[in-house]
């Protein structure tokens, strides 16, 4: 089993950045070897980074030395940005529907603030689903590459890609994606049928917050690495996600918004 065979080789450090305190424990095994609280810094990293110097400090206090091996973060500062409207960035919805649900167009279920700072335009186009897989219409790649011109000229880098019961077919969505890296390969994308369920606005906002988070999961994971680097430590950073499991950077960078509730839990 990997994680035994982590456990067994070295410490593993976890890290709570809480809104007011950042709690540090380095563990050998089941055993805490090393604490520390520090307040959290405005710059999190920063805060974080401390912490694991103090609980570091503390393990070699009670004489205890090791490697460490692993650090797990756990943070509310997903949260805290989509909660104080910081640090996000616009999206733009591209639904694949067809002549369906346009009763419900995008960002109509998202708060009139947080859709001020979010919205990067919404496009309903040829595409989408029955419940039983079958295409409503198919896609229509002139339609694709006349929204992606409208985002450039917008100034739009950011797009979810959500289809009408993709969760059960997820080919359409795969198909745009692919196509609009061929015109424009910087142009961030997220799926909404690897985010969330049936539910269409549901699974559509929930791909529009993991979106807007990206750049500041980018950047959060680029300075904990450049930290963990100053440290002198070599190891990997993992992040909880909402039901108490880790992702790692590649996971927690594409899907930020599965980290936003495993601070509040």
């Amino acid at each position: 089993d990997l994680f035994i065979n982590i456990m067994a080789l070295g410490l593993i450090a976890g890290i709570d950045i809480g809104g007011t305190n950042t709690d540090c424990v380095l563990m050998r095994g089941s055993n805490v070897i090393g604490c520390s609280k520090t307040l959290t810094t405005s710059d999190v990293v920063h805060g974080a980074k401390k912490a694991l110097q103090l609980a570091a400090k503390h393990a070699i206090e009670n004489n205890e030395h090791g490697k460490i091996v692993q650090v797990n973060v756990g943070t509310t500062h997903f949260v805290n940005a989509v909660i104080e409207r910081k640090h996000l960035v616009r999206v733009a919805i591209i639904r694949l529907c067809g002549n369906a649900s346009t009763a419900l167009p995008p960002f109509s279920d998202i708060p009139d603030d947080l859709a001020s700072h979010i919205n990067g335009g919404s496009y309903m186009l040829s595409g989408g689903c029955e419940f039983d897989g079958n295409a409503i219409s198919e896609v229509q790649l002139k339609q694709i590459e006349k929204t992606i011109g409208e985002m450039r000229v917008n100034g739009i880098n950011n797009c979810v890609i959500s289809g009408i019961f993709s969760s059960v077919n997820n080919s359409q969505e795969m198909e745009v994606q692919k196509y609009i890296h061929e015109l424009d390969s910087s142009i961030s994308v997220t799926l909404s049928h690897r985010v969330s369920g049936l539910g269409l606005l549901e699974r559509e906002n929930a791909a529009v917050l993991n979106e807007a988070l990206k750049p500041l999961s980018s950047t959060m994971l680029t300075r904990f690495d450049e930290a963990i680097h100053e440290l002198g430590f070599s190891c990997e950073v993992y992040f909880t996600q909402n039901d108490g499991t880790l992702l790692n950077r590649e996971d927690a960078i594409q899907f930020p918004v599965r980290t936003v509730a495993c601070g509040p839990t």
